[in-house]
């Protein structure tokens, strides 16, 4: 079952996890810093959107974009954050990576850049 999912504002996620960690106690200390971090980053300026699924975020690269199509889940399991990348529904085979939160946002990195280059460096203006 595939449906349509709209992306937030960025203050709006990291606003949504600061909310479940300090006034409702949840466990998300990694999430949430990994989402200020992506907020304030080069990413959030450009082409990356987020939306939230319980306690986890979903990334894509359109401010629409379908469930599981196209789509990076970052979600925490215990003491770890767990991506799962959703090139198609149904597909069996996915890329995912699990990290120390604290190594969150390097994986983020790591994904937008070398896995799926969804994020490349611009070149330097010529002179």
């Amino acid at each position: 079952m595939n449906f349509e999912i709209h992306s937030r504002p960025w203050p709006d996620i990291v606003g949504f996890y600061r909310d479940l960690v300090e006034n409702h106690g949840w466990e998300l200390e990694g999430m949430l810093n990994l989402v200020c971090q992506l907020a304030a980053s080069r990413y959030a300026q450009g082409h990356l959107y987020g939306a939230t699924s319980m306690e986890r975020l979903l990334l894509a690269q359109t401010p629409t974009f379908e469930y599981q199509r196209e789509m990076l889940l970052i979600e925490p399991s215990r003491d770890r954050l767990v991506f799962t990348y959703f090139e198609e529904p149904y597909v069996s085979v996915r890329w995912t990576k699990t990290c120390a939160p604290e190594a969150g946002f390097s994986a983020l990195e790591h994904f937008l850049v070398d896995v799926k280059k969804w994020w490349r460096e611009q070149p330097p203006p010529s002179q």
